[in-house]
């Protein structure tokens, strides 16, 4: 979710310093929902162009999940004690991003 508009639109976020074509900003937009659909561990059902994506993504939904467990891990080279701030246990950002 976070990630898919700086896919979709680089022009607008300043990665590219130029318009992207339309060609190419369709093939961005379907890499998103492609990505979209992997971090949601969800196939594609309603857009019949984008069924033949499904096996790809049941391939890619464990690596997927061990990605955004690793990002959301905490750091072990963080000094906790310094840091008021508290942790969630990886269950619960699992179920946080199922959510988003």
């Amino acid at each position: 979710r976070f990630i898919n508009p700086a896919i979709v639109s680089p022009q607008e976020l300043g990665i590219v310093g130029k318009q992207v074509p339309t060609q190419i900003k369709r093939g961005l937009m379907l890499m998103s929902k492609i990505l979209q659909n992997i971090a949601n561990h969800v196939e594609f059902s309603k857009e019949q162009h984008m069924l033949c994506f499904n096996d790809f993504l049941r391939s890619h939904f464990e690596g997927g999940r061990r990605f955004f467990i690793q990002i959301a891990s905490d750091c072990e080279t963080v000094d906790q004690t310094s840091h008021s701030m508290s942790f969630i246990s990886d269950a619960n950002v699992l179920a946080l991003h199922r959510l988003l």
